[in-house]
């Protein structure tokens, strides 16, 4: 905004327009739900290219270029299959340790308070010690 004459005026070129009305529908939900599967694949994309080498292939011709990108996206499924196996076998083991962990502690003080009130501690230590 420029003061010239006493008046104020505000000078903009189309592409500031067009600037402007993409960030104002960007700002939308309609546009944020219709853009969230492109952001999940453009990820997936990034990965392969990272990972793989996808973005630089190193034949020529339709058909070899197929049977390099189904190779190199088959590659990254194993690589994904991997981790998520190991990621599952990781979250399983620390659940069974936070609720065997808990299990175990509640058991212990309830056989620890009955062992006291009825003179049975060494029977009920060796039971919890199989």
């Amino acid at each position: 905004v420029a003061k010239r004459n006493g008046h104020y005026r505000l000078e903009h070129t189309a592409k500031q327009r067009r600037l402007t009305a993409r960030r104002r529908e960007q700002e939308t939900e309609v546009f944020r739900q219709r853009y969230k599967t492109r952001a999940g694949i453009e990820g997936t994309n990034s990965g392969l290219k990272r990972k793989t080498g996808l973005g630089q292939l190193r034949v020529r011709g339709g058909p070899a270029v197929f049977h390099a990108i189904l190779l190199k996206v088959a590659g990254w499924n194993m690589l994904r299959a991997a981790c998520c196996a190991r990621m599952r076998q990781i979250v399983h083991e620390r659940a069974c340790r936070g609720i065997l962990g808990q299990i175990l502690a509640i058991l212990r003080s309830r056989m620890t308070i009955q062992s006291v009130c009825i003179g049975r501690k060494t029977e009920i230590t060796a039971y919890l010690q199989r």
